[in-house]
């Protein structure tokens, strides 16, 4: 389903993070269902969710989605960090519930074959860094 792929997690992880969860939606045989406010925490784990290339095992050894999704995921981090103590502090204490190096891994494992799976960086020291510069503009 949409909630097993990761960049489906990572859109509505930045919807819900951004606007909360009062104006989301599901859709059902029925019509349209309010999103309760905790389901979104279920997708947060947007580095755990589904990734093509990662089923196909990274065919010519392309490079892996998980990295490509970096840089608007440590975005997103920046924006939530930032305004923790003020509208977006229940996505804070979320994350800071789920667990940082979970929801943002410093490594994870390229798959080419079964002969062939590398640890490489994704996040490293990014998020540590980002908290570092906002706590010291403050």
């Amino acid at each position: 389903t949409f909630r097993r792929r990761a960049w489906c997690r990572a859109e509505l992880t930045a919807c819900w993070a951004r606007n909360g969860s009062d104006g989301m939606y599901y859709s059902t045989n029925s019509g349209l269902k309010p999103l309760a406010p905790n389901r979104p925490r279920d997708a947060l784990d947007v580095f755990g969710g589904d990734l093509t290339c990662c089923a196909k095992c990274h065919p010519d050894g392309q490079a892996c989605d998980k990295e490509l999704l970096v840089l608007p995921m440590l975005g997103l981090f920046d924006e939530i960090y930032r305004d923790r103590n003020g509208t977006k502090a229940d996505a804070w204490t979320t994350i800071e519930r789920r667990g940082l190096d979970k929801l943002y891994p410093k490594t994870f494992l390229w798959t080419r074959t079964a002969d062939d799976v590398q640890t490489r960086p994704l996040f490293g020291d990014l998020i540590a860094a980002c908290m570092a510069s906002r706590d010291a503009a403050a």
